[in-house]
């Protein structure tokens, strides 16, 4: 599925996995800092959400970069604190980042 997140009037467009935008580095940073800090505080991520048959840490690893948590944490680097985040998609939001986002926030 694809995220959008408008930041300063610009409309950026992420995708799952996804490597392609100019700040990925700044991006994939905050997404591991937000990923510890949620699993200090009770967050475990919901493989049941991945349908594809593979190993459980490939799993995990597929539920990292879902494009809504790639928005998210871009928009938290961009935007100054406390600042809103509208997120849209154009897919239904997943068990597991349901749950990621109420952590976050």
């Amino acid at each position: 599925g694809c995220s959008w997140i408008e930041v300063k009037e610009r409309v950026h467009q992420f995708a799952a996995g996804d490597k392609s935008h100019a700040q990925k580095e700044e991006i994939y940073a905050e997404l591991w800092r937000l990923s510890r800090q949620m699993e200090v505080t009770g967050y475990v991520p919901d493989t049941m959400a991945v349908l594809q048959d593979v190993g459980e840490e490939k799993k995990q690893e597929m539920l990292f970069s879902h494009s809504e948590k790639l928005a998210i944490a871009f928009g938290l680097i961009s935007t100054p604190t406390g600042t809103p985040l509208y997120i849209t998609k154009n897919l239904r939001v997943c068990s597991d980042c349901h749950s990621a986002t109420k952590f976050i926030s």
